[in-house]
């Protein structure tokens, strides 16, 4: 072997070694025995062999591949985190801890990421027909959370839970988040229109808005909003945005006077300053 091609070799081994003790995470020892570090090892090669020699398609290739390790591995962690959800439902009152409280002080969630978060683990558990594609890889996690949601609503209509669940799976197939929601209100109301009237009214009894003045005299908007109350801000915020402010050559009134060495040159002469104005009267 020439020497160029085995210093590339242990270079690149070397690389490889050092990315598997990166993404070892650090845990009991059996993290260290396959499968694990199969796992672990095996996306360190990946790593170590980088993009520059790719080609675009290969890229595209490789992207797309690894999009669905990620979400199959987001389901394989929905999965577990249900079984330890059950687990500490079923512990003994002295033993029972709190999935929601682990999630925020281990993987640092927020309150409500971690309640959403285990909220879907919970509902996947019962979707017969989300749950296998998700391990999949061909539904995103926000796709899930669209269907997870559009499911636990499912008890206030007349509809098949069955034939809704494959409607909106088939669905995120060429259907992104936003599409698929609206798509799940659109199959509400076409089957049950009092049903797709209380959830409109449910929402809008839930809008709220609040606008704050910052302390550097800004403002922040903050809200949730129903369809037609967003639609009206939307177009009211629109046309403001539009409008340009008008453009004066006053200063506000709280500047105070102009330095005279700021004046325009046309504007004063050593004479007319203010300041030996009022020398040459004292």
């Amino acid at each position: 072997m020439p020497w160029s091609s085995w210093y590339y070799t242990y270079m690149r081994s070397a690389r490889a070694k050092e990315l598997v003790e990166l993404l070892s995470p650090p845990g009991p020892d059996a993290y260290c025995q396959p499968p694990f570090s199969s796992v672990e090892s095996g996306l360190a090669q990946i790593a170590a062999e980088g993009p520059d020699g790719l080609s675009a398609d290969t890229l595209r290739d490789d992207l797309e591949w690894l999009a669905r390790v990620q979400r199959s591995v987001e389901a394989m962690s929905a999965h577990w985190l249900a079984e330890l959800d059950r687990r500490e439902q079923e512990a003994p009152a002295h033993l029972y801890s709190c999935c929601i409280d682990w999630l925020q002080e281990k993987l640092h969630l927020t309150p409500n990421a971690a309640y959403a978060q285990l909220r879907t683990a919970r509902q996947l558990e019962h979707l017969p027909r989300t749950m296998p594609a998700f391990m999949r890889g061909e539904l995103s996690a926000q796709q899930v959370s669209v269907i997870c949601r559009a499911m636990g609503q499912l008890h206030q209509t007349c509809l098949d839970s069955a034939e809704v669940e494959s409607e909106l799976v088939g669905a995120a197939h060429y259907m992104d988040p936003r599409q698929l929601h609206r798509h799940w209100l659109q199959l509400r109301y076409a089957a049950d229109q009092e049903a797709g009237l209380e959830a409109e009214e449910e929402q809008r009894r839930r809008r709220w808005l609040q606008l704050e003045e910052t302390w550097s005299g800004g403002y922040r908007l903050e809200g949730e909003l129903d369809v037609e109350s967003g639609a009206t801000l939307q177009t009211a915020l629109q046309g403001l945005m539009a409008v340009r402010p008008k453009t004066t050559s006053a200063r506000p009134p709280s500047a105070g006077p102009t330095p005279w060495w700021r004046w325009p040159g046309a504007a004063w002469t050593r004479a007319s300053c203010p300041s030996r104005a009022a020398r040459s009267r004292t």
